[in-house]
């Protein structure tokens, strides 16, 4: 299976993060579940670029591939 690596997301992989959100969220809609629309639209890139720019966001990797991100809050987030 291979070894994972996790590590801060780094602000060249803003974009790659989004890409990955936004497909993870197209297929949730495929599926016929009303979750996380607003990231087929944009609407939270910017807050996604700065958390990444805040060292909030995470990367996960599996041979070479980013397969996951998660950002992890110091306080409760709307």
């Amino acid at each position: 299976m291979g070894k994972f690596q996790i590590r801060l997301a780094r602000e060249e992989e803003g974009q790659a993060i989004i890409q990955l959100l936004q497909e993870t969220a197209q297929w949730i809609k495929d599926q016929g579940i009303n979750q996380w629309q607003y990231l087929l639209d944009g609407g939270e890139n910017q807050e996604i670029l700065h958390c990444i720019g805040q060292n909030l966001t995470y990367v996960v990797y599996h041979q070479e591939e980013m397969i996951a991100t998660f950002t992890l809050y110091i306080e409760q987030n709307e």
